[in-house]
């Protein structure tokens, strides 16, 4: 009988070598997610489908799943909470903080000809006026009653901009790993042996991809790439990699590759992808802000003993 030391000789690899051969495996070349659903799992050889529960290494995006995405205000390089009680929400446009005055002064009251961005043609039941606080260096002096047609950037009630970072990140239809795995689907390699994992890059299963909402006068451009992708290979053990790792080529023998794992016994095994995308948005009102939200991809491995592939 062969040891494990003799199976993972010449012999075996060899063998393992016609295992691996083309065509590789991967999910469905380009499948992706519909439209508006936030999670989604590709199976290889296979299109986008919902998942049963939550992926591998997290939950979705929108669903509850995403970390961050709130706006964030900045003045003087420092955050600043985006609404104040006693001084209204935070408009980037100025740096300073805009409340609506409540009851709004009749239309002969003098506090509508002497508020600032009053416009020359201004009539009677025209837009509304606001006490704005201005706390930033040099412009503290600023403040007091200021004309607006329509309410200010950043005026409860108006376009959120985190929201349109959302619906950016739905229009992307960002997916999973395009996972592509020697030996190949349906193959069978040795335990002992390097099993070769990676994904096929593209805008939607890596990045980058950009997208662009607009509402209410606010455009909100946001940039998605993958972080990192956590595979999860059914024996208890997991990997993380940075890259996207390298398709196997038959030259490379059983060298060790540049993302995959090694099998210590033998059986089917069930690897789950978690591609962890992280966003980057900015606002035409000056804010910005990151939203991290993940994908899953799927795929399967057979491992033998090597006794088993070399019996007569």
């Amino acid at each position: 009988m062969l040891t494990r030391r003799q199976a993972v000789g010449p012999l075996a690899s060899a063998i393992v070598l016609l295992l691996w051969a083309a065509p590789l495996a991967h999910a469905g070349g380009g499948a992706e997610c519909p439209p508006n659903l936030p999670d989604c799992q590709i199976d290889a050889g296979g299109g986008g489908k919902p998942p049963g529960g939550k992926p591998p290494g997290g939950d979705g995006d929108t669903g509850g799943g995403d970390s961050g995405g709130g706006a964030k205000c900045i003045i003087d390089d420092a955050e600043v909470p985006c609404h104040r009680p006693g001084l209204g929400w935070f408009n980037p446009a100025d740096r300073c903080y805009w409340a609506l005055l409540e009851p709004q002064p009749p239309a002969d009251d003098p506090a509508w000809t002497i508020a600032t961005h009053l416009p020359a043609d201004w009539k009677p039941g025209q837009g509304a006026l606001y006490n704005t606080t201005c706390t930033a260096k040099g412009a503290e002096l600023m403040g007091g009653t200021a004309y607006s047609a329509t309410p200010p950037p950043g005026q409860g009630g108006m376009v959120d901009p985190a929201v349109l970072a959302q619906q950016a990140i739905k229009n992307m239809r960002l997916t999973g790993a395009d996972i592509g795995i020697a030996p190949r689907q349906g193959g069978q390699s040795l335990v002992g042996l390097p099993v070769w994992l990676w994904n096929n890059p593209t805008a939607t299963t890596w990045g980058p991809k950009v997208e662009s909402v607009s509402a209410g006068g606010v455009t909100v451009t946001a940039t998605a790439h993958v972080d990192r992708i956590i595979w999860t290979t059914g024996d208890g053990d997991s990997v993380t990699c940075k890259g996207p790792g390298k398709a196997y080529l038959p030259e490379y023998g059983t060298q060790k590759p540049e993302c995959g794992h090694i099998y210590s016994r033998a059986g089917q095994y069930a690897i789950n992808a978690t591609s962890k995308w992280v966003v980057d948005w900015t606002a035409s009102t000056g804010q910005n802000g990151r939203i991290s939200t993940d994908r899953a991809s799927a795929t399967n491995v057979s491992l033998a003993e090597a006794q088993a592939l070399n019996t007569q």
